[in-house]
C-alpha cells in the first residue's frame, strides 16, 4: 500500500533541525550544475567547464554537469570557449548535494594576429595593448614561444550589465588587508599561439595597457581624475581572488577617462579602489521552508560586487559596502534548470560595520519544489477474518529516491488538501497521475539509487532493505513474504506507536549521494485501533468507530479493485462516511482502514529534503452490497 499512497509533494511543516554532517568518505563525490548564457540571457553551447581536473561541454540549452567533485569549502570553476571572454566563478560544495554555479560569458571585442618576434601594436576599440618583441611563452610548459600570436581582447564598463561577464565577486587581497572592491574598468586578454595552446608574457618583458575607465553613477568621494595613481588589481585564477599587483595612471583625452599601466601577465585586469568590507547575512530557502544548500547568492549594489555560497544551513554572508542600495539573490539549479529569487532593494546603514555584526537580511525564498524521496513505514494490524477479531501484525516498510522536481505544482499534498470532512475518491491510476512523471505506481522515472541497502531501525529491531529494481529504476521494499520449501513464509516489521525511527544508507556514489545516517529521523504516531463491530452500514453511510484515539486528525481509506476512498476527519473516536463517497466504489470485497499519518520533511542523503511518512492504524476487510 505505501507505494500507492505516496503523495506527489507536501506543503506542511519542516523538521530541519536533524540535517546529518555526512562523512565525507573518498569514495563519495558530489556535482556541480548551472548554465552558461550570453550578457543578454540566450545559452551558449560548447563552453568547456573545468574543476578539479573534472570538465564537462555545456548543452544547446547551456547546461552542464560536474560529476565527482570533491566536498570542498572553496571550488574555482573555469568558463571557456573561443571567441569568449573566460570567466571564472567560485563555489562550495557541501556534502554531496548539487551546488549551483552559472556562468556569463560576453563575446570578445576584437582579436589581432601578429608574429611573436616583433613588438606589437593591438589596438581594439578604446583599448589598447603594446607588447614586446619576443616576450611571449608558453602558459602550460613556462617555455619561450615563437611563431603568430592571436590577441583577443574585451573591455568591460562596470556601470553596465557588461560586469556580469566578469569574475563577480570583487572580494580581494591587498597589499595590507582584505578588501571589496569598487571597480572603474575591466580587461580580458587571452593570447593564443598558431596550435591554440594559451600564451602570456615573460615577467621581465611586461605588456603595457591602456584601457577606458568611467565613474559612473559613484559619489564625488570615489570619482577619478586624471593625474590619479590607482591601483591595478588581477584576477588569480587558481586561488579565485583579486590580488593587488601595481599601480597604473589616470589620464583623460577627448573627455574620456583612461588607465595605463603594465601587465607582467595575463588573466583579467581591473582598475579599483579597494575598500574595507562590511557584510550582510541571510538564509535561503526553498518552497517548503527547508534550507538550500550550496546556492549561489550574487550581492549587488552600486558599489557592491560580492558572492556567496550557503552553508549547510541555507545561509550566507557577502561582503558589502555601507551606504550602498544591494539587491540580494539566490539562485539553485534543480531540474536541468535554474529557479531564483530576489530580494532588495535593501539599503545598507552602518549596522553591519563589522565582521562580527553583519546587516540582517530577510530570508531569499526560491519558488522551486526540491523533494527527492520518501521513507514510508507502515504500522498496522489487520483484522482478516470476522471470527478471529485480534489483529494480526501488518507493517511495512519502502523506500524510493529521485531527482527532485523543481515545478512547484509537485509540493502539494493530496493529504493536506482534504478538508476535514471531505472524501476524495479515484482509480489507483489517478493516483498514480498525481505523482511526478511516474511509470509505476510509486516510482518516479527519475528514481535514483541511495546504495545497495536502506536500513531502517526502531527501539529493538533493525530492517535492512536490499535494493530492488522495477525496470531500471530502483527502489528499496521490505519483503514480508518468501517461498520457502514450497510454503509461504512471513516476515513482518515489527513497528510500535511511539517509537524513534533511525535510518541509513550505505551510499551509491554513482547517483551521487553518500552515506547517509539519522539517528533520529522520525518517531511513530499514535495508533488506530477499530473497535468491535466497527463498520455499520447506516442508510448508505458507513459509520467508523474505533479507539486510541488523539488530538488532531484521521484518514480513512477503502479500497474495492482499482477504485479508493481517502477521506479526512477530526480525531473523535468516530465518523460516518458518506454515501456519496462510497457509492464510487465497485460491490465485492475489498479493504477499509483508519489510520493517524505523519508526514514531516527530513534532509535525505544529499541533503534535499525527503519525506517521512508513516501510517499508524489498523484493517479491516470490507464487502461492498
Amino acid at each position: 500500500m505505501c507505494l500507492f499512497m505516496l503523495p506527489g509533494c507536501w506543503a506542511g511543516d519542516v523538521d530541519d533541525t536533524d540535517i546529518p554532517d555526512t562523512p565525507q568518505e573518498e569514495h563519495a563525490y558530489g556535482r556541480i550544475a548551472g548554465t552558461v548564457n550570453s550578457v543578454s540571457g540566450d545559452p551558449i553551447e560548447g563552453v568547456e567547464v573545468y574543476a578539479q581536473g573534472t570538465s564537462a561541454v555545456t548543452d544547446a540549452m547551456g547546461s552542464y554537469s560536474l560529476l565527482e567533485i570533491k566536498p570542498s569549502d572553496k571550488i574555482v570553476i573555469e568558463f571557456s570557449k573561443r571567441e569568449y571572454t573566460t570567466n571564472y566563478e567560485i563555489t562550495e560544495l557541501i556534502s554531496w548535494e548539487t551546488a549551483t554555479s552559472n556562468a556569463v560569458l560576453l563575446e570578445i571585442d576584437g582579436s589581432r594576429t601578429f608574429p611573436s618576434q616583433e613588438a606589437a601594436y593591438v589596438a581594439i576599440e578604446d583599448t589598447t595593448v603594446e607588447f614586446q618583441a619576443n616576450s611571449f611563452i608558453d602558459k602550460s610548459t613556462g617555455d619561450s614561444y615563437n611563431g603568430d600570436v592571436t590577441a583577443e581582447v574585451t573591455h568591460v564598463d562596470p556601470s553596465t550589465n557588461e560586469l556580469s561577464g566578469a569574475p563577480r565577486d570583487l572580494a580581494a587581497i591587498s597589499n595590507s588587508d582584505d578588501s571589496q572592491l569598487v571597480s572603474y574598468g575591466m580587461v580580458d586578454v587571452t593570447l593564443y599561439g598558431e596550435d591554440g595552446e594559451e600564451l602570456s608574457v615573460d615577467l621581465d618583458k611586461p605588456a603595457t595597457l591602456r584601457i577606458p575607465i568611467t565613474n559612473g553613477s559613484l559619489p564625488d568621494d570615489l570619482q577619478m581624475e586624471a593625474g590619479d595613481i590607482q591601483s591595478t588589481w588581477s584576477f588569480d585564477p587558481d586561488r579565485g581572488i583579486w590580488i593587488e599587483e601595481a599601480t597604473g595612471t589616470i589620464s583623460v583625452a577627448d573627455d574620456q577617462l583612461y588607465f595605463t599601466f603594465e601587465a607582467t601577465h595575463f588573466s583579467w585586469w581591473n582598475c579599483d579602489r579597494g575598500f574595507v568590507p562590511s557584510c550582510a547575512k541571510g538564509r535561503v530557502i526553498d518552497f517548503l521552508d527547508f534550507p538550500v544548500r550550496g546556492a549561489n547568492v550574487t550581492c549587488a549594489g552600486g558599489q557592491t560586487t560580492s558572492t556567496a555560497v550557503t552553508d549547510e544551513n541555507g545561509e550566507y554572508t557577502c561582503s558589502i559596502m555601507v551606504g550602498d542600495s544591494v539587491n540580494f539573490t539566490g539562485r539553485t539549479f534543480v531540474a536541468n534548470r535554474n529557479w531564483d529569487k530576489t530580494v532588495g532593494t535593501i539599503y545598507m546603514d552602518s549596522e553591519g560595520s563589522s565582521a562580527a555584526d553583519c546587516e540582517p537580511i530577510e530570508d531569499i525564498k526560491i519558488d522551486v519544489c526540491r523533494i527527492a524521496g520518501a521513507v514510508n513505514i507502515e504500522n498496522y494490524d489487520a483484522i482478516v477474518s470476522e471470527d478471529d477479531p485480534e489483529g494480526t501484525a501488518a507493517d511495512g516498510l519502502s523506500a524510493v529516491f529521485w531527482e527532485p522536481p523543481g515545478d512547484v505544482s509537485y509540493c502539494s499534498n493530496p493529504w493536506e488538501s482534504l478538508e476535514v470532512g471531505e472524501c476524495w475518491t479515484g482509480t489507483n491510476e489517478e493516483i498514480v497521475a498525481s505523482f511526478p512523471e511516474s511509470a509505476f505506481p510509486g516510482i518516479p522515472e527519475t528514481a535514483r539509487s541511495a546504495g545497495n541497502w536502506v536500513e531502517v531501525s526502531n527501539d529493538y529491531n533493525s530492517y535492512q532493505m536490499e535494493k530492488l529494481l522495477e525496470g531500471n529504476l530502483p527502489f528499496y521494499n521490505w519483503e514480508s513474504h518468501e517461498l520457502v520449501n514450497g510454503e509461504i513464509v512471513t516476515n513482518r516489521p515489527d513497528f510500535k506507536q511511539g517509537q524513534t525511527i533511525s535510518v541509513e544508507a550505505d551510499g551509491d556514489a554513482s547517483t551521487y549521494f553518500g552515506p547517509w545516517s539519522v539517528d533520529s529521523f522520525t518517531t511513530v504516531p499514535n495508533q488506530v485501533y477499530l473497535s468491535d463491530n466497527s463498520l455499520t452500514a447506516n442508510g448508505g453511510n458507513l459509520r467508523v468507530d474505533y479507539s486510541n484515539t488523539a488530538d488532531g486528525e484521521v484518514f480513512f481509506t477503502a479500497t474495492v479493485d482499482e477504485q479508493q476512498v481517502w477521506c479526512k476527519f477530526e480525531d473523535l473516536g468516530g465518523f460516518s462516511v458518506p454515501a456519496h463517497a462510497l457509492s464510487q466504489l465497485e460491490p465485492g470485497w475489498g479493504g477499509a482502514s483508519v489510520f493517524n499519518l505523519s508526514l514531516t520533511l527530513k534532509a535525505g542523503p544529499d541533503g534535499l529534503p525527503i519525506y517521512a511518512q508513516i501510517f499508524s492504524g489498523e484493517m479491516v476487510s470490507l464487502y461492498v452490497e
